[in-house]
């Protein structure tokens, strides 16, 4: 008798498998180079030559520079990594896993496994990530930059049932319903006002994380090769029993505002996990199904928005721009499927049964490239791939097959879209020059303490 996860593995080449891992690999911090020497606006005596120093790139500002006196600060790179912020840099850590638990029957050869209203894999909880917002510069330097932790999976709990025949009836092998697994908002921190020691200041990057897979669980019934699988009203992941894929999704990431000190930071989201409805797999040596096998809907998979900041007024350095945004990827919302194999020819019957999942909806964020006010270049923007909204496939192997009442109806396809990007202009301004991109008034809202 084969295992569950070698069987399911057998019936993944008649099915388009949808329980697919999304877990983090590492935070979603970018690396930002050292800078080449340059020369501003092609006037000699300005430009500056690059180094690194215990990791971190550092210049050397040339003879006859105003900053000069800074050592190993350059008055002309434009966004600054994290040890040359002024704002404080701020990070959320990564969450775990927020899984359900999974029901695991493995009876002896030869024996027979029967469930009446039995079998209920737990519901998945949430895992989020906090959100980040850099430290304004307050016109000592750059703003913090942003990070936001990647978030675990929050998988439904799956049904195993092995045995020489299987029955289960009444609302039996229900898994668990998908939970949320989201990133927080990452903003990074506004330039702000008054002089800066450092012309080097800049907007602080925003960058939120990779949220995980959010599915449904699966249910796996495997009887041997001359054993029976049999359900009577279940297997049904229908929304009646809540049985629902979660939603996957990755915050919004706003890079600060340059406000007369430099570029504005640049913005981007993370990619956003799975979110599939779960497979129902049956194999026997002959199969029966009443009343049973209705595979779960697909959930939501979405990428956050990300906003470029602006450069804001007049800029120290000629090469200063917009911010780039740029949004993750958002994956797979796929309806489940449902496979019945009966071995060596034998029979399966469908009476009212087998149904295939609906496909979810799967999104990627708007990007907004920051303005250059005319300061220099409007900043690029581009959003992710969406992912695959399929509705679930149906399929029957085995020898004589016999399906009545409206058996073997594979699942509608659901939405798969990308954001709008838009470009930075050169010379526009998005908003007020003492607002943010939601209308908040700085000038407004803080004390007057560095004017």
């Amino acid at each position: 008798m084969r295992s569950p996860v070698i069987a399911f593995g057998i019936l993944a080449a008649t099915v388009s498998p949808s329980l697919i891992a999304a877990a983090p690999t590492s935070p979603n911090v970018p690396v930002i180079p050292a800078v080449s020497s340059t020369t501003a606006n092609g006037a000699s005596g300005v430009g500056h030559s690059a180094g690194v120093a215990n990791g971190v790139p550092v210049g050397r500002p040339s003879t006859g520079s105003p900053l000069g006196f800074f050592p190993g600060i350059s008055p002309h790179q434009k966004r600054a990594d994290d040890a040359n912020t002024a704002g404080g840099n701020a990070r959320t850590g990564n969450t775990n896993t927020a899984n359900g638990g999974s029901v695991v029957n493995n009876a002896a050869p030869g024996t027979d496994l029967t469930s009446d209203d039995s079998n209920f894999g737990g519901d998945a909880n949430d895992s989020i990530s906090g959100d980040a917002e850099g430290g304004e510069g307050q016109g000592r330097g750059p703003g913090g930059n942003a990070y936001t932790g990647n978030s675990g999976t929050a998988r439904g709990g799956s049904i195993y049932n092995s045995a020489g025949s299987i029955d289960s009836t009444d609302g039996s092998n229900t898994p668990g319903a998908g939970g949320t697994s989201g990133t927080g908002d990452a903003f990074g921190g506004n330039a702000r006002r008054k002089r800066a020691f450092d012309s080097q200041t800049a907007g602080g990057n925003a960058h939120s994380g990779d949220s995980s897979s959010t599915s449904t669980g699966s249910v796996f019934n495997e009887a041997e090769s001359d054993g029976e699988v049999t359900n009577n009203a279940a297997n049904d992941f229908n929304t009646a029993n809540g049985v629902t894929a979660g939603d996957s999704y990755t915050g919004d990431a706003v890079g600060g505002r340059g406000r007369d000190r430099g570029p504005g930071g640049n913005a981007t989201t993370g990619r956003a996990g799975p979110s599939n409805g779960g497979n129902i797999g049956n194999e026997g040596g002959s199969v029966s199904n009443t009343n049973s096998n209705a595979a779960a809907d697909g959930g939501s998979s979405t990428s956050g928005d990300a906003t470029g900041g602006d450069v804001a007024k007049r800029a120290f350095d000629g090469y200063t721009a917009g911010g780039n945004a740029h949004t993750g990827d958002s994956s797979d919302v796929n309806g489940g499927s449902v496979a019945n194999v009966a071995d060596d020819g034998g029979p399966i019957t469908n009476n009212a049964s087998t149904f295939g999942g609906i496909g979810g909806t799967t999104t990627t964020g708007d990007a907004e490239g920051g303005n250059g006010h005319g300061r220099g270049p409007g900043g690029n923007a581009s959003t992710g791939n969406s992912g695959n909204a399929r509705g679930g496939s149906v399929s029957n192997d085995g020898g004589d097959i016999t399906n009545t009442n409206g058996s073997n109806l594979a699942g509608d396809g659901g939405q798969s879209s990308t954001g709008t990007a838009v470009g930075g202009n050169v010379d526009g301004a998005r908003v007020d020059d003492n607002d943010d991109d939601n209308g908040f008034n700085f000038d407004d809202n803080f004390d007057d303490v560095d004017k």
